[in-house]
């Protein structure tokens, strides 16, 4: 009953092996996660430099360290201030576009309704053109309708009572 059929599995995949392009690059990437460490070792030093020279440094230290802070907080707060001037800048520019273009909307609405009045105006006109028009062709053909009835011979004139006559 066994057709020799396996399910295959993950785990009885061989392990595949490197590709040729890791190994090229084993080394540049080794020195970027070094330099990276190194980084990290450096920060890190630097703080604990710090924190000692708050805990244990001499007065001219910790002025110096005030000092410090007190410029960063003082750059930080211009750099706030130039952030809100830069956003009023952009908002009175922002608030310019949107009058600019509600303006612009408001002649290209004015000039909208002129011409739709301008094509009212034609249509009456023309409407009304079209119905003299057919009131004029009625006329003509109740004129026509008479004329041919007069022009026709009159029989029932001609011989109704003749004798009477």
């Amino acid at each position: 009953m066994n057709s020799g059929y396996v399910k295959q599995s993950i785990l009885r995949r061989p392990p595949r092996q490197p590709t040729k392009k890791n190994d090229t690059t084993d080394v540049e990437v080794y020195e970027r996660e070094m330099a990276r460490v190194k980084t990290k070792q450096e920060e890190y030093q630097r703080r604990e430099f710090e924190r000692l020279r708050a805990l244990y440094g001499t007065l001219e230290d910790k002025r110096e360290m005030q000092q410090e802070l007190k410029r960063v907080m003082e750059n930080l707060l211009e750099e706030k201030a130039r952030l809100a001037t830069e956003e009023r800048e952009e908002e009175k520019r922002i608030a310019k576009e949107m009058a600019d273009y509600a303006q612009f909307a408001e002649y290209i609405e004015a000039d909208q309704a002129a011409a739709r009045l301008e094509y009212e105006k034609y249509l009456l006109a023309e409407n009304k053109r079209l119905a003299d028009q057919r009131q004029n062709m009625t006329v003509e053909e109740r004129q026509a309708a008479i004329e041919a009835d007069r022009s026709r011979p009159n029989f029932f004139e001609e011989s109704f009572m003749k004798s009477f006559r």
